[in-house]
């Protein structure tokens, strides 16, 4: 039973980062992932191509949309 459990929570895992994986992110466009934003509505972790065209993790202001900077142990 707890293997069953495991193999559907990596099935999960996998099914999201191919979904990323998928997009086709434009240079300086980030999206907020999924389940990405504070309970308070102040931040947004958030994934992207920078303009340089480096894919990253990066943590968001979310009320004025700046990047605050990569989350870089994700």
């Amino acid at each position: 039973m707890g293997g069953a459990i495991l193999g559907l929570i990596g099935f999960a895992i996998v099914a999201k980062i191919s979904a990323t994986a998928m997009y086709d992110y434009k240079p300086g466009q980030f999206l907020v992932i999924d389940g990405g934003k504070s309970p308070d509505k102040q931040f947004a972790i958030v994934s992207g191509e920078d303009k340089s065209g480096n894919f990253g993790v990066q943590l968001m202001d979310a009320k004025t949309k700046k990047l605050i900077g990569p989350l870089e142990e994700v």
